[in-house]
Parts: C-alpha cells; structure tokens; sequence
C-alpha cells in the first residue's frame, strides 16, 4: 500500500536541553517493539529517543505558524486520489497499530 503514496512526512520534536539538542519522537509505544518498531522503552528525559523513521529531508520551522504553513503548502497540491489512498493507508496503518497492541504480535493481514 505505501507504493502508491507520495512523499509523506513524519514529525518529532528537538528540544533544547541545557546546553544541546535532543530528539523527542513519541510514535512508536513499547507494545510496538514486538514487531520492530523503534521505541524508547525508558526515557530518561536527556538521551535521544528512537526516531520512527529515516529521514529523506529534514525541515526546521521557526515557530507553530510556520510549521502549519509548511504543511498546508506541501498537500496543496494532492489530488482527491492522493488523499483518498492517504487517508486509507492512515486508517488501515490505525486498525494494524491497534491489533499489535493487543495481540502483542505481528497479526496477518
């Protein structure tokens, strides 16, 4: 199914902790590492966190509005089909999430 998307994006945080920066990126729970997901079992609120995905390009924004803009640019230009097979991954990626959590196991598809 992800073949038929174009390029999506994932967001985590960088905070700034004392004198360096440090990725915060709360995707993934701990049920999930029972089917590779990278998680941070126990944060200890210094280290970096696992970061969900790789990253193919890495935007900053400056501020909450910029970021919002950012994003509203970067769908403008999706067709109805674009969205529509967004929002069905989406959703399918949902239903799969929520049965790994409680089966504690990849479960078929």
């Amino acid at each position: 199914m992800t073949e038929r998307l174009g390029k999506v994006s994932h967001e985590n945080l960088h905070i700034r902790l004392a004198d360096r920066w440090c990725v915060v990126d709360a995707t993934f729970d701990p049920p999930l590492a029972a089917v590779g997901a990278p998680v941070t079992e126990h944060w200890d609120g210094v280290s970096d966190c696992a970061v969900a995905v790789d990253a193919l390009d890495v935007v900053v924004h400056s501020s909450l509005e910029a970021r919002n803009e950012y994003v509203l640019a970067s769908k403008s230009g999706w067709t109805e089909g674009e969205i529509a097979r967004y929002n069905e991954f989406c959703a399918a990626l949902n239903v799969w999430l929520i049965d790994v959590r409680r089966s504690g196991s990849t479960p078929t598809v």
